[in-house]
């Protein structure tokens, strides 16, 4: 009998085993989809307004994107862009100069940079090695002589709204823009997954607390959100709005899927009105 009980037990403890690193396992296919579109990246060499980024980050390269949307050699306000975890920079820029999205952030010049193993960025994904690489990223814009260092915008889209926010909370920016924003990371896991409590919520590997840094931001963002987004629930961007000290505005569409909010006028338009508040 107490052989019985031991091979239970042992059986028992190497299914737990299998089941915590296949949830380990899982929280990376997740959370994370790092590419590189070598089609636009050729293409944005062709294109005089694009200047390819290049930052050294303790000897890992972060590689992107700078698009001068105004006039070359005159410095202007700056969007600094973190994006999803589906998107890389060259694909990004070249999406938005064919959709023509540009026009909507008049006034400002535009840059992006792959996150650690994206695109051409090198290192690995995790959300802190995110946090360092966007504030090694604001830092380097600000000594750009085609930016106005007093004028950066930061906009954050989906996993990128966490990176958006916690640098806004460790910079002096002027403005934040966050499209389907996220208040903690744990809300993500549940709401794929509705295990996270108690004590499993040490298995949640990533945190991404956007809920701890809110407060610390002293401008006041602009949210956009939607009740049909199927990867980010609307009540997760509604709960990180109370954790910051203003607010200049919360967007909630009615019929937009996650992966749409850039090609909605109704968000174009109102980001334009944001980013021109801010000249």
């Amino acid at each position: 009998m107490k052989k019985i009980l031991k091979i239970f037990t042992l059986t028992i403890m190497v299914l737990l085993f299998i089941c915590v690193i296949s949830i380990l396992s899982i929280q990376e296919d997740a959370f994370f989809h790092p590419w590189h579109d070598a089609q636009s990246y050729t293409e944005l060499l062709k294109i005089q307004d694009f200047k390819e980024i290049k930052i050294d980050n303790d000897g890992k390269l972060i590689h992107g994107w700078f698009y001068n949307n105004g006039k070359t050699g005159e410095e202007a306000p700056l969007l600094l862009f973190f994006g999803g975890n589906a998107q890389n920079s060259s694909n990004t820029c070249l999406s938005f100069l064919q959709s023509d999205i540009y026009q909507y952030f008049n006034g400002y010049n535009f840059m992006i940079v792959d996150y650690p193993s994206y695109g051409l960025s090198e290192g690995k994904i995790s959300d802190i090695t995110m946090f360092n690489t966007a504030l090694k990223t604001y830092d380097y814009a600000t000594q750009l002589e085609d930016v106005d260092e007093d004028k950066i915008v930061v906009m954050g889209y989906s996993i990128g709204t966490g990176v958006a926010t916690y640098t806004a909370s460790q910079r002096n920016v002027n403005g934040l823009i966050l499209l389907s924003p996220y208040d903690e990371a744990l809300s993500l896991y549940n709401d794929t997954l509705n295990i996270f409590h108690g004590p499993l919520k040490v298995l949640a590997k990533y945190k991404f607390k956007s809920i701890e840094y809110a407060p610390d931001v002293k401008v006041a963002p602009i949210i956009f959100t939607s009740y049909a987004d199927e990867v980010i629930n609307y009540n997760d961007s509604l709960n990180l709005a109370n954790y910051f000290n203003e607010v200049e505005d919360i967007i909630i569409l009615d019929k937009v899927k996650h992966a749409y909010y850039f090609s909605q006028e109704e968000v174009l338009n109102k980001i334009n009105a944001y980013l021109l508040n801010k000249l």
